[in-house]
């Protein structure tokens, strides 16, 4: 049967909410004048064939079914048959696709939040994704002497939830110190305020760590197991 609305994100189980628990996506072959007629998913992956980061999309077709994917830090976009998308950003996470009665479903879950991104600019949690992807961005820059592949793979080690925690002690740290400017967050009070916010929510719900690392230092665990597999190279988070 096929779904009224061609996506659903699963209602955040923090009050207040933080993003998502999960999305699942409905695509079809044809549109069936439902809400948003997903006829596309795009998401980026980790395939240990490619020499660079893959960007799935999918759509209605049986070749999928069966098939699941490591997903990996970053954007992710919904389109519909008339031109329409929908974004939103996660911090990896896992995806599986099953095709039935006319519908390619995907099914993506996550241990960290799953953000949708409005359209609008000011909207703070795309101004956290934005300081987000700003501080992946350096630590990606400074990965000498290996692939984004190697570097996507070694975040991967990194447990979704604890790289969102990371993001939120790291970005809450540079705002205290005022050393968070326009190149990381377009509306850095708004984006304060929404970041303790979060980490209070987290805290009452009984799973905030009892000590969150800062990127740098989960940066430092990423070293540490490249440099024991015999790989070199030593990012840096500093600005």
């Amino acid at each position: 049967m096929t779904a009224e609305q061609g996506y659903h994100f699963y209602p955040s189980r923090y009050v207040p909410a933080i993003g998502h628990e999960k999305l699942d996506v409905y695509l079809t072959a044809t549109p069936g004048g439902r809400v948003f007629d997903a006829a596309g998913f795009h998401v980026r992956i980790l395939d240990p064939t490619q020499e660079t980061p893959s960007t799935l999309t999918v759509m209605h077709s049986p070749e999928f079914s069966g098939r699941s994917y490591r997903v990996a830090l970053g954007r992710f976009w919904l389109f519909d048959f008339y031109g329409h998308s929908l974004e939103g950003f996660s911090f990896g996470g896992d995806l599986t696709i099953h095709c039935q009665d006319g519908e390619t479903l995907c099914y993506f879950k996550s241990s960290a939040p799953v953000l949708e991104l409005a359209p609008d600019s000011y909207d703070v949690e795309r101004i956290f994704v934005d300081a987000v992807e700003a501080m992946a961005g350096v630590l990606r820059a400074e990965w000498r002497d290996g692939s984004d592949v190697e570097w996507l793979s070694s975040l991967e080690k990194v447990e979704p939830f604890s790289l969102f925690a990371s993001s939120l002690v790291t970005l809450k740290a540079y705002l205290d110190e005022l050393s968070l400017n326009g190149t990381y967050a377009s509306d850095p009070a708004r984006l304060k305020t929404w970041i303790k916010r979060a980490i209070t929510t987290l805290r009452n719900a009984g799973e905030w760590p009892e000590r969150a690392p800062t990127l740098a230092e989960l940066e430092q665990t990423m070293i540490q197991a490249r440099e024991s597999s015999g790989q070199t190279g030593r990012p840096s988070l500093a600005p």
